[in-house]
């Protein structure tokens, strides 16, 4: 990630998360991936967002407390690859709106 934060051909940061199954994360882990993509949201404009999934009913609490976690740090987060599509769709408007009036 910081080394496409620096990339002049990339617009956007999305991290793609898991909460496969058998896939072992430590708390330690966990906390230093939290602490990067907020150093590297810090350290760039780039619009800078995670996508966490859950493969079963019994991994989504877990994937919620990773949402919420990077929703704390600043990160916004998505549990799919359309809403976090959707949401850089909007910001993308947003901007060229904003551009276009001059404001």
């Amino acid at each position: 990630m910081q080394i496409l934060a620096r990339d002049g051909n990339i617009d956007n940061l999305v991290l793609i998360a898991s909460t496969k199954p058998g896939w072992r994360v430590t708390p330690q882990q966990m906390e230093d991936d939290f602490i990067l993509m907020s150093d590297i949201k810090k350290s760039t404009s780039k619009p800078v967002i995670a996508l966490v999934y859950f493969s079963t009913p019994e991994a989504e609490p877990e994937a919620r407390r990773i949402i919420l976690k990077f929703q704390e740090i600043g990160i916004p987060a998505f549990p799919s690859v359309q809403r976090g599509a959707r949401a850089l769709k909007n910001a993308l408007d947003y901007y060229r709106l904003r551009n276009d009036t001059g404001n």
